[in-house]
């Protein structure tokens, strides 16, 4: 292989292949004013928040050297394993080191860019290596380009960690072939690791390509008159060879995959439903829409059907190759049989379920359409290999043409003119049609013509030189305008409002660290209106902890630990999906019990720090009662209520209801919503939370004396305990909000929090509180002093089995307490702890991996 590349025409094909996509994604970045090129950037979707702020840290941890396997800048802290090994592996977001903090935005669109670019270039690679034939053929460049900038990549381009696998499948597949024809293992298990452990989650679905690319291959081994039977015995060691390689391949992957299995099965991704595994269709007849240009855009991302186009050149090629009876039955039947098992791996819920790694996905559907890709290109180039138009009949070069426009003019009308889809009744097919927009219309013109064309230049032109030219001309022309339509509807951020806001809101951060009341293990709150217009889509400051390295609480990510968001769901805080904990939702007992020390009101022109008094650390010695206690979820307040009086026992109540002195229900005209208008006086003196238990308010609606007081997050549904101010006993208050619920019940609740009480209670905590001396990666070290009532330690870090302890020099098993925090037994007097954590599954990863690879070593000397 390398002698190819030792070829002059050889590396300026490859370098095309390189240049040709690098070039349209320039282009249509340059056209979108992206960063570098004008003052938008990637920052929307899950770039805005999770990409873009993980890479910020990536870069923070390489520059100063404080990888850790435990962060408190995630959440109230976890395990950051299983956030590089999802998010950040790739050896390509090293990239960002080169870039100041503000400027990560600028090292996305290169990030990006040169994925997509490798794409092409690895692509090309595969076709001009093992099984194909011309490889310095200049119509190689057609099919890069229709792989790497293809529809697929359009729809997902701003997903970067998933495009890693766009530029190592054909290595894989290029390891596969030099495996089952030149008995060598090198680049496959090369390839394949690489494939899992920059992303093991694209890499889950790189194996069982690879199992069914091996089939395809291997099945072409069989001569026409041998036995099946017997070409399998025949065959047997050459099974053996594949399956031996894959297995150590994963193996030795062990020491990513391992740690990071162990993390996503204590997220919410562990949880069954059986519903996603029934055998019903996932998409029907409006997905032969996906046949054109534009059948994606950014509006769509959510739910839309595989995103498969390539270019109208790539389906009339796979047309004709079964048409042309120059290509051997058994390559067409084996052929038919992948595509179809493709197909069908996307379009029965179960098969595309288990592609997804046993979870439907939460947008961004049919994730497995690239391997489909793949795979439909790869035939397209075998099918101009057997020179379809010297072959084929007139009446076959019609069909050629005809089948794929059908299809395409179907899909086009059961989708944008009936709007019919896959879970609607018949009965409404025609109830809901309509004429789309002229956008639409213009797509639907433009795939016409781009089929028309480029049938014209494969069938009815002579293959010169200059056809080929044409073709390619016309294809990446095509591909340009199909993702610059999937870009339609896009709200990208602005970049020079990022820049400065990222730079002040940094300032702020400084100045509070350096305030003298400020402790450096103290959790900090950051209510941040002064960052929203650097976004056009709502910014809710969810990872701002991780981006400006301060202990928070908020946290979104597809590694969020099922047990803490439960957690902090049952004490009030705000959770809309299973992936993201909100900081609001808190009230003064759960700050204090949280450890949050600060809270700062950010805005476009000063900042507010509020000092929280009532704040004793990151912990104190409990009673052992207080280690059983359930929080069960949906009562919030009932939760917080029953932690104090373990804490501090108290005769009275902590939270006392408000006295309801009028209650008016209203229905709104247009909806099922009713309006609630309440008057109320309180019963103690200290802050007001109101609670909707069955989770029915419109929080944004809230107000009180006619003055809003809606969260700075939209509860979307979702139960939080909405703090509305501190009242005066026996003052009256008016308060107005909107539910589904037509009657103003128990549901709804409104409590005061006695603050004298809950003072006085505090500063009882405060005197067995926790003394930390260091906090440092993996490591905590300090001091409590217990009692003969006080034998326990509650810290209000997330329990986790990686947690190690010792106390006094003595190991202590970690034990669970207020349902999901650690805390360690303590003996009566004056306590050294000592906490560390340790990634479960690192060291037995570590192990398995150095087997993995000590045994393939062993095995090349055998191959």
């Amino acid at each position: 292989m390398l002698r190819y590349f030792r070829s002059h025409k050889q590396q300026q094909l490859f370098l095309l292949a390189f240049l040709l996509p690098f070039l349209i994604i320039m282009v249509l970045f340059m056209s979108q004013q992206i960063t570098p090129w004008g003052n938008h950037n990637l920052l929307f979707s899950d770039v805005g928040t999770q990409y873009n702020i993980f890479l910020t840290g990536l870069r923070h941890d390489v520059l100063h050297h404080t990888f850790s396997q435990y962060s408190y800048y995630l959440g109230l802290g976890s395990n950051t394993l299983p956030t590089y090994a999802y998010y950040l592996m790739s050896p390509l977001t090293l990239i960002v080191i080169f870039f100041p903090a503000s400027q990560i935005p600028t090292a996305l669109t290169w990030i990006v860019t040169l994925k997509i670019s490798l794409g092409g270039l690895t692509m090309a690679i595969f076709l001009s290596t093992t099984s194909f034939q011309n490889k310095k053929n200049i119509i190689i460049l057609l099919f890069s380009t229709a792989y790497a900038v293809s529809s697929w990549v359009a729809s997902v381009y701003y997903t970067l960690m998933w495009l890693d696998a766009l530029l190592l499948l054909p290595m894989v597949c290029v390891g596969l072939d030099l495996l089952i024809y030149k008995h060598t293992s090198k680049l496959y298990f090369i390839s394949l690791l690489a494939a899992i452990v920059t992303n093991y989650y694209m890499g889950y679905m790189t194996c069982l390509f690879a199992a069914i690319y091996f089939f395809y291959q291997f099945l072409g081994l069989q001569k026409n008159s041998e036995h099946f039977l017997t070409f399998i015995k025949q065959e047997t060691k050459l099974i053996f060879h594949f399956v031996l390689i894959s297995l150590l391949a994963v193996l030795s992957s062990m020491s990513i995959l391992l740690p990071a299995s162990l993390g996503m099965l204590a997220t919410d991704k562990a949880a069954l439903n059986w519903s996603n595994y029934s055998l019903l269709p996932t998409f029907g007849l409006g997905s032969l829409n996906q046949l054109g240009l534009g059948a994606n855009n950014y509006i769509s991302r959510l739910n839309h059907g595989p995103a498969l186009f390539t270019g109208s050149c790539v389906f009339l090629l796979i047309v004709a190759f079964f048409f042309n009876q120059n290509v051997p039955s058994n390559e067409k039947k084996r052929t038919a049989a992948t595509l179809l098992v493709l197909f069908l791996c996307m379009w029965i819920n179960c098969f595309n379920t288990i592609w997804h790694l046993f979870q439907h996905p939460a947008g961004f559907p049919f994730r497995n359409a690239l391997f489909f890709t793949f795979f439909a290109v790869c035939t397209a180039y075998r099918s101009i290999q057997y020179k379809p138009w010297h072959f084929l009949t007139v009446s076959q070069k019609f069909w050629t043409l005809f089948i794929p426009l059908a299809s395409f003019c179907i899909g086009f009308i059961w989708k944008n003119i009936f709007k019919f889809n896959s879970n609607q009744s018949f009965s409404k097919l025609f109830s809901q049609a309509g004429l789309p927009s002229m956008k639409i219309w213009m797509s639907f013109i433009l795939s016409i013509c781009f089929y028309t064309m480029s049938w014209f230049l494969l069938f009815k032109l002579p293959l010169s030189k200059n056809v080929k030219l044409l073709l390619i001309a016309l294809t990446c022309t095509e591909l340009m305008i199909n993702f610059g339509l999937s870009m339609f509807g896009t709200p990208y951020g602005n970049q020079k409002n990022y820049v400065s806001n990222y730079q002040f809101k940094q300032k702020q951060i400084t100045n509070l660290k350096h305030n003298s009341y400020f402790h450096h293990q103290g959790r900090t709150v950051v209510k941040d209106t002064s960052f929203q217009n650097a976004y056009n889509e709502k910014y809710n400051c969810y990872n701002d902890a991780l981006l400006f390295r301060y202990f928070g609480i908020s946290m979104y990510s597809s590694t969020l630990n099922k047990a803490t968001r439960q957690d902090l769901e049952a004490l009030g805080y705000l959770s809309v999906n299973p992936r993201r904990i909100s900081f609001v939702g808190g009230t003064e007992l759960t700050q204090s019990l949280l450890g949050v020390q600060n809270e700062l009101d950010l805005n476009k022109n000063d900042a507010q720090l509020k000092i929280n008094t009532t704040y004793f650390g990151l912990g104190a010695a409990i009673d052992q009662k207080i280690l059983g206690l359930k929080l069960p979820q949906r009562q919030a307040l009932k939760n917080q209520e029953t932690i104090l009086q373990r804490l501090v026992p108290a005769q009275k109540h902590y939270f006392k209801k408000v006295d309801l002195l009028k209650v008016h229900n209203h229905k709104k005209d247009t909806s099922r919503k009713f309006i609630h208008r309440i008057t109320f006086r309180t019963t103690v003196a200290g802050p007001l939370y109101y609670y909707s238990q069955d989770a029915s308010a419109e929080l944004r609606t809230l107000r009180i004396n006619n003055r809003s007081k809606k969260p700075t997050v939209d509860n979307q549904g979702q139960r939080m305990i909405c703090p509305l101010g501190n009242y005066p006993k026996g003052q009256t208050i008016r308060l107005s909000v909107t539910t589904s619920s037509k009657h103003w019940d128990k549901a709804q609740q409104l409590f005061s929090l006695n603050a004298k009480q809950f003072d006085k209670a505090m500063n009882k905590t405060y005197e067995r509180r926790f003394h930390l001396h260091q906090i440092n990666g993996n490591c905590l070290y300090g001091t409590i002093d217990g009692t003969s009532s006080k034998q326990h330690l509650f810290l209000s870090i997330p329990y986790e089995k990686g947690w190690h302890a010792k106390v006094n020099h003595h190991s202590v098993k970690v034990q669970k307490g207020l349902r999901g925090f650690v805390t360690l037994p303590i003996n009566k007097g004056r306590n050294y702890v000592e906490l560390h954590y340790r990634s479960p599954g690192l060291i037995s990863g570590l192990f398995l991996s150095c087997i993995g690879l000590l045994l393939y070593v062993i095995f090349l000397f055998y191959e």
